[in-house]
């Protein structure tokens, strides 16, 4: 990549090798726990007052540097393989791969390429995680169980969940255990 035009190189790289590999040989442990500190590396080191988008990082000379170069860019691009499904993600890697040999691709490529792979436009994914500084916040309060009466051992579940500005159009998987 031509680091003038932002290094995405290195979160695609980290996404892979660091995550990926463990993913597709089946440590699913260690997959998890590397997304995790990933995630916790970020909201670590990335202080909100400071953090640039991830289009104009070029290589990495502090903490937050990396925070946002590759652990932030290594997530953003699991949610574009959770937003568009692993075929079309994978050939767009591919058509990295095919296109960039031999040349400089930049993050506008990349949009192309994945936008053209998922058969639909991706400019709102690129502008809120790539162009763009920040994460979601968001807050579950008010939470509430309460058993069906009619229907013993059937429940319902009750709650908020507030996200604070600027908002972001993100999947927020949720996981009860009873």
């Amino acid at each position: 990549n031509d680091f003038a035009q932002g290094n995405w190189v290195e979160g695609l790289t980290t996404y892979l090798s660091n995550y990926y590999y463990d993913e597709a040989t089946g440590n699913q442990q260690e997959a998890f726990i590397t997304r995790r500190r990933m995630v916790y590396e970020y909201n670590l080191y990335a202080e909100p007052d400071k953090e640039y988008p991830v289009r104009t990082f070029h290589h990495k000379e502090t903490r937050m540097d990396n925070a946002i170069g590759y652990q932030k860019t290594a997530l953003a691009f699991h949610m574009l393989r959770q937003e568009i499904g692993d075929v079309a993600f994978f050939n767009g890697v591919r058509r990295i791969i095919q296109e960039g040999t031999g040349t400089y691709l930049e993050w506008n490529d990349l949009l192309r390429i994945f936008s053209k792979a998922a058969g639909r436009d991706l400019g709102w994914f690129f502008q809120q995680w790539i162009d763009r500084p920040g994460a979601p916040t968001v807050h579950i309060r008010d939470i509430m169980v309460h058993e069906d009466p009619p229907q013993q051992g059937h429940f319902t579940i009750t709650g908020t969940i507030l996200q604070a500005e600027p908002s972001f159009a993100f999947g927020l998987p949720i996981h009860v255990d009873l």
